[in-house]
């Protein structure tokens, strides 16, 4: 749901989208901008709590999480993103490298946490196993996102400059 679109390129393999297709067009272009300003908004935050590469089998309250390189940061299991109450609850997550998911990993959201204030901000490729329950919003800086069969993304996918691959059964 929603609409797809590249300012450097076309768009293919999405399959059946509730949206406009755009490509290289002015609202992309204004999208780019926007994107560029909300990495650099993102990537200045701080200071950030330091966590472990591995994400998963824990719960984790609002605030901001850093794995720097050269820890390569995983999620595998579920990891739960407890709201505390607070439906303004912030998430942001500051990997300093590429940034993969273990095929059915799951991003559990509880007690008011929302999707839409979820930060996946990765300084490379991001590679989400098929099955993955992703949510929250995803940007890649300078490197590309692939999706495998059969994930739920409930949130965005958004890369500064690398291409956005989707395999079949994508839930968006």
């Amino acid at each position: 749901t929603g609409d797809v679109g590249s300012q450097i390129g076309g768009n293919s393999g999405f399959g059946n989208v509730d949206g406009v297709m755009r490509a290289g067009d002015g609202v992309t272009a204004a999208a780019v901008a926007d994107l560029n300003i909300v990495y650099l908004n993102l990537s200045t935050q701080g200071p950030a709590s330091g966590h472990a590469a591995f994400l998963g089998g824990e719960t984790i309250t609002p605030g901001i999480y850093s794995i720097p390189v050269p820890a390569t940061p995983s999620l595998g299991g579920v990891l739960t993103l407890d709201g505390q109450g607070n439906p303004n609850a912030y998430f942001l997550f500051q990997l300093g490298t590429d940034f993969s998911t273990g095929p059915a990993s799951e991003i559990n959201l509880i007690n008011g946490a929302k999707a839409c204030n979820v930060f996946w901000l990765v300084e490379g490729v991001v590679s989400i196993a098929t099955g993955t329950k992703m949510r929250g919003n995803i940007i890649a800086n300078n490197a590309a996102i692939n999706i495998a069969t059969g994930v739920l993304l409930e949130g965005r996918a958004l890369s500064t400059t690398g291409a956005i691959s989707v395999n079949t059964g994508l839930v968006a």
